[in-house]
């Protein structure tokens, strides 16, 4: 009798066991915190800081893979003489994953907005801070008009100088893009730089 006790005892700690080590397994499981990677953290450096500014006339594209930042003014003849072209090429250039931003050198916002509408450009702008700086990876501020510098979406520079070189922005990409091949395309072209080229070479 007494052997058949201590039998069943055994049975019932055996059966009880596997349970209980399956459940701790359970816990450890579901304590197991989920890594998540915040839109934040998936944001580029150029976009993290255009996040911060103050932009208006509308918002900035934040996965564009190329940035130009457009120092420019209403006052200015020769800001006024390419901006049309500009304007008009905004949309190629938005197809293309390319973003451009007005740093206004006008005096007032409402000027700069004016400036915009006078020529129907509907890309965003900015106002620079008093020191004439704008917190921008690769921003260039220059004592000249207009002016432009096209940057990655790292703020690394592809090309600086005259406003008119965002008229050739997409021969200034591929040309970057040949110098700066990236380790996972061996040196093909993206396909914004490729799309582009072709659309300025049928243009």
């Amino acid at each position: 009798m007494k052997t058949n006790v201590i039998l069943l005892a055994l049975m019932a700690v055996g059966m009880l066991t596997p349970c209980a080590c399956c459940g701790a397994e359970e816990d450890g499981a579901e304590k197991t915190p989920a890594t998540k990677v915040s839109k934040a953290d998936a944001l580029s450096p150029v976009a993290k800081a255009l996040k911060k500014l103050s932009c208006f006339n509308g918002k900035p594209n934040m996965q564009a893979e190329y940035y130009i930042y457009l120092q420019s003014a209403s006052w200015c003849p020769p800001c006024r003489a390419e901006m049309p072209e500009i304007a008009s090429l905004y949309k190629q250039m938005k197809e293309n994953g390319v973003e451009i931003l007005l740093v206004s050198s006008d005096s007032s916002k409402k000027m700069a907005k004016k400036y915009l509408k006078e020529f129907d450009a509907d890309f965003p702008a900015t106002m620079p801070k008093k020191d004439g700086g704008v917190d921008l990876p690769g921003f260039k501020d220059s004592s000249t008009i207009p002016h432009a510098t096209i940057v990655t979406k790292d703020g690394k520079i592809v090309k600086d100088g005259h406003g008119s070189i965002v008229l050739s922005y997409s021969r200034e990409i591929e040309r970057y893009e040949k110098e700066h091949p990236s380790p996972s395309d061996d040196g093909v072209k993206s396909d914004s730089a490729k799309e582009a080229s072709s659309k300025s070479a049928q243009n």
